[in-house]
């Protein structure tokens, strides 16, 4: 069964790239289509491997700024040839899944959300001109929409995304996790924590970091904020001298800092949210928003605590209640299993194999 993987962007190293390898160890022979690559900046895994880009790739500044040319996304996934593949599985957050397939072929949509341009964060992307670009949001909700309908099999990355699709598209899914590499997160994991606190997220409004900085100027607890992004200064400002801030780190040394520290800090609403997953591996719990992903990812009292309202106020209650209690760190980990890489692989190839 010949196999193709359609990619939003592959342009840097996150969780939809890891999904994409791992993928890529599932069908091994699968050809790669994406809408732009950077060989510097993606995983090095991709490097041998068939990477097939659009027009859009070829345009000024496109790398750093394709963004810009979101107009132009929907004509440019449309023009792949996939008419030779017989099995198209597209991952999905922007416009992957809006490729045209050949005949008697089968679509597999794994949907880490529909577009979140146009259907979850309009105001966050778009801002003060967003009713200046309304004629192309809308058109975009239409394109989006229609495009759904040529999906065979829709998959949700969590039963916060499983509502999502149905509300965007009226379609079903099933729920396939995405993957954590269990095995390195667990070499070296320990029970015994530090007395601090953690962060690891990109700076930016939606993650809420500015709530934990409020909470713990107040606590005076130790916190450590890994990451990066455009709210990193208006932060370093707002934050009391307890309260560190460092770049985006090494994976081994994130690892290190998952091994060590008292609690992960989630005040985001995530739709699946691989960060928390990833510390519980390395046997962390997790203080963590009620909401999104995090539902399916965290087990109240068991490997952490949840808060119900984003203020500060309800930040360091949990926070409190947390101190108060202890947590297991082998249901920690036990928890963390549920999402292995190898869980992942299984249910996909059994799937896959389901529809043949």
């Amino acid at each position: 069964m010949k196999t193709a993987l359609i990619h939003d962007w592959l342009v840097n190293r996150r969780g939809a790239e890891y999904i994409l390898e791992t993928l890529c160890e599932v069908f091994p022979e699968a050809d790669i289509f994406t809408l732009i690559y950077d060989p510097e900046k993606a995983p090095e895994t991709f490097k041998n491997r068939a990477i097939k880009t659009s027009f859009i790739s070829n345009l000024p500044f496109a790398k750093e700024h394709f963004r810009l040319y979101l107009p132009l996304f929907p004509k440019a996934i449309e023009e792949f040839d996939l008419a030779a593949y017989d099995l198209v599985i597209s991952i999905n957050h922007c416009i992957a899944k809006g490729v045209r397939i050949g005949k008697g072929a089968r679509h597999i949509c794994y949907c880490l959300t529909p577009m979140r341009y146009v259907w979850v964060y309009q105001d966050e992307y778009f801002g003060r001109f967003r009713a200046i670009l309304s004629p192309l949001i809308n058109y975009l909700k239409r394109w989006d929409r229609g495009r759904a309908d040529a999906v065979d099999i829709f998959l949700a990355i969590s039963n916060h995304i499983k509502k999502r699709i149905r509300r965007c598209y009226d379609k079903d899914s099933a729920v396939i996790f995405p993957p954590v590499d269990m095995n390195y997160f667990l070499n070296g994991s320990s029970s015994r924590r530090e007395d601090f606190y953690l962060i690891v997220s990109e700076l930016v409004p939606y993650k809420r970091t500015n709530l934990a900085v409020e909470a713990f100027n107040e606590l005076g607890l130790r916190l450590i904020i890994i990451g990066d992004g455009p709210c990193k200064k208006h932060l370093v400002r707002m934050a009391k001298e307890n309260i560190t801030f460092l770049d985006w780190q090494p994976k081994d040394k994130l690892k290190a800092y998952y091994s060590k520290a008292k609690a992960l800090l989630y005040p985001q609403k995530e739709d699946f949210g691989l960060v928390a997953v990833e510390a519980q591996a390395a046997g962390c719990p997790v203080i963590a928003y009620r909401k999104g992903g995090a539902l399916d990812t965290v087990i109240e009292n068991k490997t952490g605590v949840f808060f119900n309202h984003r203020t500060k106020e309800s930040l360091i209650d949990a926070v409190r209640r947390f101190d108060a209690m202890q947590f297991a760190h082998g249901d920690i980990i036990e928890n963390a299993k549920r999402f292995d890489k190898v869980v992942f692989k299984r249910e996909f190839k059994e799937l896959v194999d389901a529809v043949r």
